[in-house]
């Protein structure tokens, strides 16, 4: 059996013990006290075992420990799924919105979500959902009321007359 060989350093025990007492995350909470007590010199096999840890795992977490301190406890980032909605995708989606729906095969003058899924399918080969097209839309400068009924091509907007209260000094 191999001989683990490892230098914490002096105050690792105070850094744990700090740090145990204020950390909620359970996983970060767990390998903690896994490594508290390794520093405290029970061998990794034993602790592993009694964490129910892979020994490969905590051997990870020693040494990440050894090399960072108590932010080599935290998991590092990871890459995850690419996104759909690329930088041409919004200035596109806008784009659209401004034009007629008609334009695109449309019976109706205002666009509907299964409509801009279509088009964008069509046009850039990309699939969105109506939930990511209206979050899309959402982010923009435009109003979310008025955001499909200012793309009437048809259509005016009339302004009502503002009511004047009574018993108002004006």
């Amino acid at each position: 059996m191999r001989v683990l060989k490892v230098t914490f350093p002096d105050n690792a025990l105070e850094d744990l013990d700090s740090f145990l007492k204020h950390e909620k995350k359970a996983r970060l909470f767990r390998r903690a006290q896994a490594l508290k007590v390794v520093v405290q010199g029970t061998p990794a096999k034993r602790v592993a075992k009694l964490f129910n840890f892979t020994y490969s795992a905590l051997l990870r977490w020693i040494r990440r420990f050894e090399r960072n301190g108590i932010e080599g406890l935290r998991d590092l980032k990871r890459q995850g799924r690419p996104k759909k909605v690329t930088a041409d995708v919004e200035p596109f989606l806008l784009k659209l919105m401004e034009s007629d729906p008609r334009d695109y095969g449309s019976i109706y003058s205002m666009w509907t979500a299964p409509q801009l899924v279509k088009v964008l399918k069509k046009q850039k080969g990309i699939s969105l959902s109506k939930r990511t097209i209206g979050r899309i839309l959402k982010k923009t400068t435009l109003p979310s009321t008025d955001r499909l009924a200012n793309f009437l091509p048809t259509q005016t907007k009339s302004k009502k007359p503002k009511k004047k209260l009574k018993n108002s000094k004006a």
